[in-house]
């Protein structure tokens, strides 16, 4: 097969996925079938030609959505669905925010002005997208051990409060309940986060 063959065909292949995929959810390479990822500088020019097309639209650097139209013009895809897929391309572990937890359940007043996440990363990143600014911080051993578990929101909240702010975190742990403080004993907290749970 040529080379003009071959990109034609490559260009023919990433078309018919990438406008398969639902309006307004990201993909990335990493989300091609494997045959394709193996010819990722005629994927990306394949990519890039789609973006010059109008067919897709590039959200972050190696990050691609189908837009998603509305009467107001092309309506940005939804933070959430971003950070996912910036974790997905890059192999992050994602969390909930410490700052999060506690604004959603009323124990703070102070409003994030930015999307927060926390994830596995030793810097900072800070992400800008059309809907609005993301802070990715680095998660603390704990709330690594944490995640995915009934235990994650309340260990990134004590996280983000620290050992001094003892009622807010007894504060905390009523509010999240058994399910939560009993999932947390069995992680490897430190001392002074174990010596807030009851039992």
């Amino acid at each position: 097969m040529s080379g003009t063959a071959s990109s034609t065909s490559i260009h023919s292949q990433v078309q018919r996925f990438a406008l398969a995929q639902p309006t307004g959810t990201p993909f990335g390479i990493a989300d091609l079938p494997r045959s394709l990822q193996r010819r990722s500088a005629a994927v990306y020019q394949a990519l890039s030609r789609l973006v010059q097309a109008g067919a897709l639209s590039r959200v972050l650097r190696g990050l691609y959505v189908v837009p998603q139209q509305t009467i107001f013009g092309e309506a940005p895809p939804a933070v959430s669905r971003v950070v996912a897929a910036y974790a997905h391309l890059h192999h992050l572990r994602l969390g909930v925010h410490g700052a999060v937890v506690l604004n959603e359940l009323g124990l703070s007043t102070q409003v994030p002005g930015r999307a927060l996440y926390l994830a596995s990363i030793h810097r900072p990143r800070q992400l800008e997208l059309a809907a609005g600014p993301v802070t990715l911080a680095p998660a603390p051993k704990a709330v690594l051990a944490a995640l995915g578990t009934p235990a994650e929101a309340l260990v990134a909240g004590l996280s983000y409060l620290g050992r001094q702010q003892r009622g807010a975190g007894l504060a905390l742990v009523a509010r999240l309940g058994e399910v939560a403080w009993t999932a947390a004993r069995t992680l490897p907290l430190p001392r002074w986060m174990k010596r807030l749970l009851p039992g």
